[in-house]
Parts: structure tokens; sequence; C-alpha cells
């Protein structure tokens, strides 16, 4: 074994040698740098007491964590460049002295073939319409046009030269933004020398089937049953809410191929205003993807602790935790809630406090403060924490009950079904976390748009899985396979559309214009642009926006007002205030695309005033200076 390890050893620190010249070479080290041995080494020094498979998801998890945390300090600290990220994956790869084979029993063997058929599933999705090429122009299906586009610049402009990263969409601002799931995805693209968005459907479907992994320990873990855990975790991955009754009155009007066609039926933001976890994150929602598989190991994490003794294992938790702050805030914060949760339940058990176990936990907070604190400060300053009373729920209590059922499905109620009995394992825990994450969005608002908050009901989801999972336990076949497929109705419905969606994003103009930008204009280029959410300038050419999506500038706390002003200064003034006021917002670039025209029908003085340097069809290019 020890042979073995070294050559594996020798191998990739050869890889990551030859990575200084070919980057392609470099992708066994990067692999292993970026995505497996940092975790190995967290758990091999504090997971004593973790099963086999737990310790491969806490690996694995936590390799992107601490890589991610490390590459984004070496870079501060000597440039964000490939041969720093090389160098990097060599040392990392060190960890591969750790590593000792898991004895996999033959639940955790069948467990892993399960999640590898996720993964197929989810990158065969992806692959066929997240960023996809067809007859020249880009596809992207479903509801990832929006969040595809606040990502993929963000990865885009840091390989692009933007690093410190400054906002893509609104330059000269720092990030505050969680963006460190698209740092991981920009580093091993650079690292490797590969396209980012191969490693963003690559990265996305890992997520997924990791996500699915963990939940599935998570209720094994509780209930020691191999298939109630499977239950547990289809629940949680496939459930979602009672929005297939629309579809069910829609028919009466349409067929069903032409509904389909033009609706998932999931957060029709109408009556159902909480959208399923597929549909509305492990799709979609980068950040939200990490986030969900640190809190499950966090969970892990203390529940082992729990049964071990072991104040190591919490301090794996609370490691975890606060690493996880850049890569999902929401997510941190109920980490850490989860951790208090579960101290203060051991202390009632044992009626004292283990302040060696607490401080394990809580003190690795101190970790996160460098992102967590300026993000808090951002978003108290543009006044968005504030008190909010039932969140998006009608406000009666009936109605609010009906709503909360309807959006929330079958599981919520066989999981208060289960909470009523007292054979539930884990009864307290699971509950207290499910009533956390319910309760802190109908009581306060941390983010300018209200319906944000609907990302802690995919929190409570988790321990709702579990406790429907175990409510069902025991139960004849019949019942439920009838529960699970009225629990995942809905989200497979998103899963079609997503899947069969062919939203044009760009067009082969916008194509060919973003690929001249990116091979023609320096690195850290501005553009003045229309305030769209996506545009070839930052999402293909890499360069920075002087303002983008005005809903997302407005959540990250940022006042837009004086350049949206200007913006239109440049597009509808004349020649002179139109130049005056490109240079005011320090632009090197002025961009005309089909959202500009249509969002600025008064420009007519673009070409009197600057010069023109590329067209592309309609579409054109403009230096300031």
């Amino acid at each position: 074994m020890k042979d073995a390890v070294f050559a594996a050893l020798l191998v990739l620190l050869l890889s990551a040698a030859a990575a200084l010249v070919f980057p392609l070479a470099g992708i066994p080290a990067i692999v292993a740098a970026y995505y497996i041995f940092p975790g190995i080494v967290l758990v091999v020094l504090l997971g004593k007491g973790v099963t086999a498979l737990e310790s491969i998801i806490i690996a694995l998890v936590s390799s992107v964590l601490v890589s991610t945390q490390l590459a984004y300090y070496a870079s501060l600290l000597a440039g964000y460049t490939q041969p720093v990220l090389a160098l990097l994956a060599g040392a990392l790869c060190l960890g591969v002295l750790a590593f000792k084979k898991p004895v996999l029993s033959k639940v955790e063997k069948k467990a892993l073939v399960a999640g590898a058929i996720v993964f197929l599933l989810f990158f065969a999705i992806y692959s066929n319409n997240l960023y996809s090429e067809r007859n020249g122009s880009i596809i992207v299906g479903g509801w990832n046009w929006s969040d595809l586009f606040i990502h993929l610049p963000i990865i885009k402009t840091i390989n692009a030269g933007n690093f410190p990263p400054e906002m893509p969409f609104f330059a000269g601002a720092p990030m505050q933004y969680h963006y460190f799931t698209d740092l991981h995805s920009a580093i091993v693209a650079k690292a490797a020398g590969l396209d980012a968005m191969s490693i963003v459907r690559a990265e996305n479907a890992f997520y997924a089937a990791l996500f699915t992994l963990a939940c599935f320990a998570l209720a094994l873990r509780v209930t020691g049953k191999p298939k109630t855990a499977a239950i547990a975790a289809l629940l949680i991955v496939f459930g979602g809410g009672f929005a297939y009754l629309k579809l069910a009155g829609d028919l009466q009007h349409s067929s069903l191929d032409a509904l389909l066609a033009q609706s998932g039926y999931d957060n029709d933001g109408g009556f159902y205003q909480i959208p399923s976890l597929l549909g509305g994150y492990l799709i979609v929602q980068r950040p939200q993807m990490v986030g969900l598989c640190a809190l499950v190991v966090v969970a892990l994490a203390l529940l082992a602790a729990r049964e071990q003794r072991s104040w190591r294992l919490f301090l794996l938790a609370g490691i975890v935790a606060a690493l996880t702050a850049p890569f999902h805030y929401y997510a941190f914060a109920t980490s850490f809630i989860l951790i208090v949760l579960f101290l203060a339940l051991e202390a009632w058990r044992e009626k004292r406090v283990e302040w060696r176990n607490a401080l394990a936990a809580l003190a690795p907070g101190v970790l996160a403060l460098p992102f967590a604190l300026p993000a808090l400060l951002a978003t108290s300053g543009a006044g968005h924490v504030q008190l909010n009373f039932l969140w998006l729920a009608p406000h009666s209590p009936i109605d609010a009950a009906v709503f909360y059922v309807a959006n929330l499905g079958l599981p919520v109620l066989l999981a208060l079904a289960a909470l009523a009995s007292r054979n539930t394992k884990q009864r307290m825990f699971l509950g207290l976390w499910a009533l956390a994450c319910f309760v802190i969005p109908n009581v306060v608002s941390l983010s300018g748009t209200v319906w944000d908050m609907a990302k802690f009901f995919t929190y409570m989801w988790i321990p709702i899985g579990v406790l429907a999972a175990q409510f069902l336990e025991g139960k004849h076949v019949a019942l439920i396979v009838a529960a699970v497929a009225l629990s995942v109705a809905t989200p497979l419905l998103i899963l079609h559309w997503n899947a069969s969606s062919d939203w044009v994003a760009f067009s082969q103009d916008d194509v060919a214009v973003g690929e001249w930008i990116a091979l023609n204009t320096p690195q850290k280029s501005v553009f003045v642009t229309t305030t769209t959410h996506l545009s070839p300038v930052d999402s293909i050419g890499g360069r920075l926006r002087v303002i983008g999506y005005l809903g997302w500038l407005y959540n990250f706390g940022l006042n837009y007002s004086e350049r949206e002003a200007l913006v239109k200064q440049v597009y509808c003034g004349d020649a002179q205030s139109a130049r005056a006021a490109a240079l005011r917002l320090d632009a090197d670039y002025v961009y005309s695309g089909g959202t500009e025209r249509n969002d600025f029908p008064c420009a007519g003085s673009l070409d009197a005033a600057f010069a023109l340097v590329h067209a592309a069809g309609a579409n054109k290019v403009y230096v300031v200076k």
C-alpha cells in the first residue's frame, strides 16, 4: 500500500511539474489537488469515527472548500497565474501521503453507484442545453439563463485578469458576492487550460451527485436503515410541492405537450413561490449547490461527534461551516445555527455544557470574518436587513398554512406526522433544524429581494426528507410508492422543462462579437452596456461592464443610480455629452447590441461620438479612449 501511495505521489508531482509548460498534462494533479487530497488530510486529522462513505463525502466537500481558500490567498501573495496554481496543486498533492483506502460496505458501494448515476443524469442535462452550441448560437435551457450569467462572467473575468475580483457587472467595486464556487471553477479551468463551461457542467453535476450521497449518508446515520435512507435522499433531492395540481387544471384548456413546453410548474411567481430544491437550486444555483453539500457535512460531523464523544469532530464541523462563508453566506449562517442548536440540545440532555466541544465547533468562525463581515455590513448598510412577517405568504393564519402546505407538499405533512411519533430517531435535532430554517424567512429578510430568503426552505428540506422517510418506514410498498410519486411530480416537471428548453442566449453575431472582444481588447477593459442580465461582453469576452442587471446590484447594496444615468447619456446624448459620460464612467469601450438598441431607441450618436473598431452583424464595438 505504501509503495502504491508513493508511486501515486510521484505521478502527481510529475503531472504538476508538466503543467507549468503544458497545462493539460497537469489535469491528474489538478483534480487530485482541488477535489480530493486536502479533504483527506482533514478527515485523517479530525474525522476518526466517521464511516467510509462519510469520509469520502467529507473529503470531497472539504477539498473544494480548503483548496479554493488556499488558492485565493496564494494568488493574493504571488499573483493569480497558471504557474502559481500549478505549483499549489503540486503542494496539495502531498496529501496523498495521508491516503488510507476506505473499506466500503455493500450498501456504501451501491450508494456510490447511485451517486454516479445522478452525476450522469445531471451531466447529460447540462451537456444538452447548458451553454451549448447549436448552429453557431448558444442555447441555455430553463431558468439557467438568469443564474448562469451572474456566474459565468465571474469565472471569465477572473481568468482574464480580474483578480482580486471586481464586480464584472459593476467595474471598480470589490466583489462582495459569495463567489468562491465560481472561483474554484476558474482556478481549475486556468490551471488545466480548459474551457470554463466544461468545468461548470462537470462541477454542477458533481455537486448534485455529492449532495445526493451526503443526504443518503445523513439519513443512514440517523436511521441505520439503507432503504429508509434511500427514500430520504430521493425525497430531499427530487421532492417538492403540489404545484403539479395547476397542470391538471390547465389541461382543460391546452395539450400536455404545449403546457410542458411553456412552463416548469414550479415557482410560478404567483401562488407557488417556493421552488423545489431540484428545480430552483440543484440545476441553476451554483453557490447554493456547495452550500447544501457543506451543510449536510456539518450535520454528519455533529452526529458523529456526539456518538464518538469527539471534540475533533466538533472542530471538523466548525471548520467546514466557517470555510463555507465565501461559497454561500446563507449556508454559512445556517451551519452555525445548526451547531448552536446541536450544542444547546446536548447541554439540555447532559444537564451541563461541554465547553471544549463548544469552543472547538464555534472558534473556527473567525476564519469566515474576512468575507462574511463586509457582506453583512454592505447588506445592512443598504437597508436590506429588516423584519418581514410571514415572508411572501398571505398574512391570514389559515391562508398562510394553505400556502405553505401547497408550496412544500406532502413531505412536510409526513414529517409532521413523524415528529408526533416518539419512535422517530433524532426527532428533537431534526425538528429544531427544520423549525429554525422555517422561522427565519418568516421573521426577517436579509436580502433586497425578499424571495431570496426561500433558500432557507431548502435547508429545512433536508431534515424534512429524513423525517418523512422515517414516517414511511415499515409502511406498505404501495403507500410508499404513492407518497414518493406525489412528492416528486413537480420537480420532475421542472427537470423536463430544463432538459427540453432550447432558449437562445446568444446569437451567432453575439458569439462572434464576444470572441472578438476576448481576442482584441486588453484584459480588464471596461465596457458600457445596458443593464441586462446577459451580455457577450463579460460572458464570452471576459471583460468588465460599468453596469449590469439592476436587481443584482440592488441586492449587493450598490448605489447604481449615477452610473445608470450616465449610461443613458452615453447612448442617447449628443456626441459631446456621450463622450463626457463615457469618460466619467472610466470606460474603454461602448458596446451596441440588440438589447442596447431595444433599451435605448434614442441611440443614434454613437458613430459620431466614438470610433467604430468592430462590427459583427448589427453588433458594434466603439472605442472611447
